[in-house]
C-alpha cells in the first residue's frame, strides 16, 4: 500500500503499513514517531498510554491544577498526596483524567466527590470519576428513603423512660467463661 501523508499537530506525517504493522513517520526528519499492530476490528482506538500523555506540563504543576479546581484545598491536596503514594507510577495518568473531568462538572460537584471520596477511602481518578457520575443518584436515594421512613409516635412517659434505661455492664471475665470452649460457629 503506498504512503498517505497528513498533517497532525502541525507536523507532517505519512502513515505507511507494511506486515500488520503501521508506521507513523515524521514526513521531514524519517523518524518512526509510533508503530501499530493493524487491527482489523471496526471503530477500534490503537494508541499506547503514552500516546494520551501530556508530557509539556511537569508533574508538580499537573498536581497543583487538580488542587485549583477545588474550594478546600487541604481536602485537595490530601487526596492528590494519597492518589501520588497509591500510584507514583501513573502520577501524571491519574492527574490528567481528573483534570478532564473539571470542564464537565461544577465546582460544587467536584467538592462534593471530593469529600465523599476522602471520607470513603477512594484513592484514584477512576473512583473519583465514578463517585462524580454516581453520587447525585446516590444522594437521591437517600432522600427518598429519609422521605418514606416512617416515624412512630413515641409518648412523653416513654421518651422519659427511654432516658433512663441503663444497660447492664458485666465484666469480661463473664464474656470469656461463656466463650471457652466454643468451636467455631457452635457453644
Amino acid at each position: 500500500m503506498s504512503p498517505l501523508s497528513y498533517d497532525v499537530h502541525g507536523r507532517k506525517v505519512i502513515l505507511q503499513i507494511q506486515k500488520q504493522q503501521l508506521r507513523i513517520i515524521d514526513q521531514e526528519t524519517g523518524e518512526i514517531l509510533a508503530t501499530h499492530q493493524v487491527s482489523h476490528a471496526k471503530g477500534r482506538l490503537i494508541q499506547r498510554s503514552n500516546d494520551r500523555r501530556n508530557r509539556q506540563i511537569g508533574i508538580p504543576e499537573l498536581k497543583a491544577q487538580v488542587v485549583q479546581m477545588f474550594s478546600q484545598v487541604k481536602a485537595a491536596k490530601q487526596f492528590v498526596q494519597q492518589i501520588h503514594e497509591k500510584y507514583p507510577r501513573y502520577i501524571r495518568d491519574q492527574m490528567q483524567v481528573i483534570l478532564r473531568l473539571q470542564s464537565l462538572y461544577s465546582k460544587k460537584e467536584l467538592d462534593k466527590s471530593l469529600q465523599f471520596c476522602l471520607d470513603n477511602q477512594l484513592v484514584s481518578a477512576s473512583e473519583f470519576k465514578t463517585t462524580l457520575a454516581t453520587l447525585p443518584g446516590y444522594e437521591a436515594h437517600l432522600e427518598r428513603l429519609q422521605a418514606e421512613a416512617i416515624e412512630l409516635p413515641v409518648s412523653q412517659a416513654t421518651k422519659e423512660k427511654l432516658k433512663s434505661i441503663q444497660p447492664e455492664v458485666r465484666p469480661l471475665a463473664t464474656y470469656t467463661q461463656i466463650l471457652k470452649g466454643a468451636h467455631y460457629g457452635t457453644n
